[in-house]
């Protein structure tokens, strides 16, 4: 079953400081602890959400799923 959660821009601070807004959507979190309700683990953006965007909707990935994107960017250095 695939984890779903709504959480707040602002409760999140990225490696550069900045929050979850700065991240854009469709690209993936790396969490090693608890941080504004999301479980450690990789976690994708799937879309801002309120009159301000200051929601994202995240996916937990699958150890699947993740293995399946490592495997695909190993390719794609490749053939660069």
């Amino acid at each position: 079953m695939t984890e779903t959660k709504t959480v707040n821009c602002y409760d999140i601070e990225l490696d550069n400081g900045e929050n979850l807004k700065d991240l854009g959507e469709g690209n993936y979190l790396e969490l090693d602890q608890v941080a504004a309700g999301l479980t450690p683990g990789t976690w994708l953006l799937l879309a801002y959400e309120g009159d301000f965007q200051e929601t994202a909707v995240m996916r937990r990935l699958s150890q699947e799923e993740i293995q399946a994107a490592r495997h695909g960017e190993a390719l794609a250095r490749i053939y660069e």
